[in-house]
């Protein structure tokens, strides 16, 4: 709160969206990024590999930054004109309080596999740890193919949206899957509509993290259409399972 005084509470300016789980948050949050700044809205980024402010990259030292550091660079996202800030929000983040004060227009759930036991010591304490970020946000989106998810999505209190890629169950639901070097396709169907989606990362788990992306961005106010369509033009994160293009005759991958 004192960070937030100090720097004239910069997130009051700006809509939050949030990203929390094991695995996938770095590429969520560059493809929720990419799908906001795609529709037109100037958008910041914080995460483990670099932060962001609009189209200018900045170092990063840790995946969710400390009170005052976040602080800091929330007030030079106002400044620079961003209307949202994508951000990865870590379990260790979460228990330190560091993002306490912030409010989430939209907080996604990945998964959950077993880390940071050396901090957490155990898996109840990392999961509650994680359930933190739901009591911040008015929609949560939610991995129904991940157990964890499916208990978040039966007990918390806000508004939930799910996705899947194995029920029909979910808000928004991937068919069709193929799965190829140098990408990924499928249909997205959400309600009684039925879209194609391609990406540029192979590999399941990337079906996984272009859905939640796609539910983040809807619920964040970008038309299902637009989101199904644009989510193509990423090329996801530099050296996370990355295509590289070359003229060897086969796939290299970083």
């Amino acid at each position: 709160v004192l960070c937030a005084n100090y720097f004239g509470r910069p997130a009051e300016k700006m809509k939050f969206i949030g990203v929390t789980g094991t695995n996938g948050k770095t590429t969520s949050v560059f493809l929720i990024k990419h799908l906001l700044s795609a529709a037109g809205h100037r958008t910041g980024l914080i995460g483990t590999v670099e932060n962001q402010i609009d189209t200018i990259s900045l170092p990063s030292k840790y995946t969710t930054p400390d009170a005052y550091q976040l602080q800091s660079l929330l007030a030079k996202m106002a400044a620079a004109g961003c209307e949202y800030v994508v951000m990865e929000v870590s379990s260790h983040a979460l228990a330190q309080h560091r993002v306490d004060g912030l409010h989430f227009e939209v907080a996604v759930f990945t998964n959950l596999t077993q880390d940071h036991l050396d901090f957490h010591h155990t898996m109840e304490e990392y999961f509650a740890a994680k359930r933190r970020l739901f009591s911040m946000c008015d929609t949560a989106v939610l991995n129904l193919d991940d157990a964890h998810g499916r208990l978040l999505a039966e007990t918390l209190p806000c508004r939930t949206v799910t996705f899947s890629d194995r029920t029909a169950d979910a808000g928004y639901v991937a068919k069709g899957i193929e799965v190829r070097p140098d990408g990924s396709s499928f249909r997205l169907v959400h309600g009684d509509r039925e879209l194609p989606v391609r990406i540029a990362t192979p590999g399941d788990f990337s079906i996984h993290n272009a859905l939640g992306a796609i539910a983040a961005a809807v619920e964040a106010g970008v038309p299902l259409d637009r989101a199904a369509a644009d989510i193509a033009g990423c090329a996801g994160v530099p050296g996370r399972f990355e295509v590289c293009p070359n003229a060897l005759g086969f796939p290299v991958i970083r």
